[in-house]
């Protein structure tokens, strides 16, 4: 029995050792055959990895070789280019500068840039200084700045030239920039621009005698007017009464600055209307105008200053200035009952469209006009004295006046070294008073050889390139308009 149990139990430890051993080997076969796998992927990685590092050794070694020679190009130019000079191709723009009317000279060169960028050869740029040199009238460059003349002007700077930088053309160095110049004479053209009822205005309004601005209503609308009454009125003694009308853009204190000079020396009440919005109701000129609206208002005006004062209603005197001027003849058209004469300041340009149409005043009556052989409107040619001409021989042949005019010249012809046309002047003057008219009424008309669109003997408003020249051999005041309107009166 024992003999049998250990001999079963030896079986069992054979059994359990065949087991033990077949396990074993087939760990062991299993095991190597991984191993010799893993070790032929690890070869080919190995093999792999080494072409990629040999690879990149080489990469590297062109790109280590490519920057030593950018770099030693890059040594190279700049050894040259510390060794060649350095020039000036440009400066920068600079900005432009708006100021105010009656600024003076030193004012706008404050405002002025002191500096600009100088462009270089090299490609950098260097800050330097501006030297102004001039403030001038772009088409006439004699024409400098003036306080009170409005308008684009051209300031021009020189550059100073940087240290060590050369300059082969000097125009480089030169630098213009605009100026623009603000009128309140111009409100609707200069909205920006300070109004003259500015305190910082009221001395230019320094006659000894009363001002005022009022204002009615007529037709529904509010309207405006500015007036001067001479100092030694007094009720007692009847005024004359002259309605000023402004032109485009323009308002009716711009008309009574200095003008209230003459009214005051002369002896007449001077009224100045605004008209309703930028220009006067003026037909053929605005768009759907409606002249009467105008007609009303200074009928209605004539009437509020007889009430207000002692006017000699037999002598009331319109005259206007361009757009006023238009305005004038249609109240010479249509309130002959109220007015006595009229004065036109280049603006004929209603008459002659009168002329055109063969249109007929209600009676006779004095008129006065001016106008330039080179007036500009924004800078364009206006021929306004050809209008002129038409509307004088249109109210010359109407009023049966002489057909052969007294003729003045200024300046004098006769007068030692005087040739005419005149050398070295600006303008000229020629009169040509034509009389013996219905009545006693004369038509009397002053060309201004080369003047502008501007009021004799006045001030130059605007740059000469843009209105023209104003002339100074004759005032439009004392030479022009009063000596003739003065003498007449309503029949």
């Amino acid at each position: 029995m024992d003999m049998k149990r250990t001999r079963i139990l030896l079986l069992l430890i054979v059994v359990v050792l065949c087991l033990a051993l077949a396990s074993y080997l087939s760990y062991y076969y299993g095991y190597t055959t991984a191993t010799a796998e893993r070790m032929v992927v690890e070869e080919a990685l190995r093999e792999e990895a080494s072409k990629a590092i040999e690879e990149i050794k080489k990469e590297a070694i062109s790109a280590i070789k490519a920057l030593k020679d950018e770099i030693a190009k890059a040594i190279d130019e700049a050894v040259k280019a510390a060794k060649a000079p350095v020039y000036v191709v440009g400066v920068e723009p600079v900005a432009n500068v708006t100021v105010e009317w009656l600024t003076p000279l030193e004012g706008v060169l404050a405002k002025l840039p002191k500096t600009a960028n100088v462009i270089l050869s090299n490609g950098s740029k260097v800050v330097s200084t501006l030297n102004w040199t001039s403030i001038t009238d772009p088409l006439f460059p004699e024409y400098k700045y003036s306080p009170y003349t409005a308008g684009v002007y051209r300031a021009t700077a020189t550059v100073s030239l940087p240290y060590g930088v050369y300059c082969t053309d000097p125009k480089l160095l030169i630098v213009t920039t605009n100026v623009t110049v603000m009128t309140p004479l111009l409100p609707y053209l200069y909205p920006n621009a300070t109004p003259l009822t500015d305190p910082r205005y009221k001395d230019l309004f320094n006659q000894p005698g009363t001002y005022k601005s009022e204002r009615i209503v007529v037709d529904g609308l509010n309207r405006t007017y500015h007036y001067y009454v001479p100092s030694y009125y007094n009720g007692t003694q009847r005024m004359p009464l002259v309605i000023s009308l402004h032109g485009a853009w323009s308002c009716g204190l711009a008309n009574l600055l200095g003008a209230d000079d003459y009214a005051e020396k002369f002896g007449f009440i001077l009224v100045c209307p605004d008209s309703y919005g930028y220009i006067w109701n003026i037909p053929g000129v605005v768009a759907g105008a409606n002249v009467t609206i105008d007609v009303n208002f200074i009928s209605k005006l004539i009437d509020v200053m007889s009430e207000k004062y002692n006017i000699d209603t037999k002598r009331v005197y319109v005259v206007g200035i361009s757009a006023g001027g238009m305005m004038a003849t249609y109240l010479a058209l249509y309130l002959p009952h109220k007015i006595a004469a009229v004065g036109i300041i280049s603006g004929a340009l209603s008459l002659a469209a009168l002329a055109d149409a063969g249109v007929k005043f209600p009676r006779p009556m004095t008129f006065v006009i001016t106008a330039g052989t080179y007036e500009l409107l924004f800078g364009a040619p206006f021929d306004e004295h050809l209008r002129a001409r038409k509307a004088v021989t249109y109210l010359v042949e109407q009023f049966n006046c002489s057909r052969t005019p007294e003729v003045t010249f200024w300046p004098d012809p006769k007068a030692k070294g005087v040739y005419w046309p005149p050398t070295g002047e600006r303008t000229a003057v020629v009169r040509y008073v034509y009389s013996g008219g219905v009545g006693g009424v004369q038509v009397v008309y002053f060309e201004i050889i080369g003047g502008g669109h501007c009021w004799p003997g006045g001030m130059q408003y605007s740059l000469p390139s843009s209105v023209g020249w104003v002339t100074y051999h004759v005032e439009a005041w004392s030479d022009c308009l009063w000596p003739y309107l003065s003498k007449c009166t309503l029949p």
